[in-house]
């Protein structure tokens, strides 16, 4: 971690992303959002060019326990099917109430940047 609180996560197949090789980063996520939200930016690798549906499901329960505390996810990716799915994921967790700034980018630098921002801003303007 760069900075407290912020997660910056590389899966370069699709394969890595599935819910059962993400025990370490949701153990990590758990323990750091004890203190305040925190910030994750995906980095898909260029042969990612979709999303399995075990992924979306691991990561709403994950924002479902109200010991996580995740204020805001970035990914980095070039495919347009990811980019749909992190939309609707998106709409999903405000749908379920939970205020997680979601955005999708192509630059690295922007979404890591973008991710810091949200950990910098004093904590009332956090959702």
């Amino acid at each position: 971690m760069p900075l407290p609180g912020l997660f910056l996560v590389r899966y370069d197949r699709a394969g890595d992303m599935l819910p059962e090789l993400q025990g370490e980063l949701a153990e990590a996520i758990r323990v750091a959002s004890r203190v305040r939200p925190i910030a994750i930016v995906f980095f898909l690798g260029d042969e990612i060019g979709s999303v399995d549906f075990a992924v979306p499901r691991f990561w709403i329960k994950m924002i479902d326990d109200p010991a996580i505390q995740i204020g805001a996810m970035g990914m980095v990716t070039r495919s347009l099917a990811v980019e749909i799915a992190a939309k609707s994921f998106g709409a999903a967790s405000r749908f379920r109430r939970h205020p997680i700034e979601i955005r999708t980018f192509t630059d690295e630098r922007e979404a890591a940047s973008w991710a810091k921002h949200f950990l910098l801003a004093p904590l009332s303007l956090h959702p």
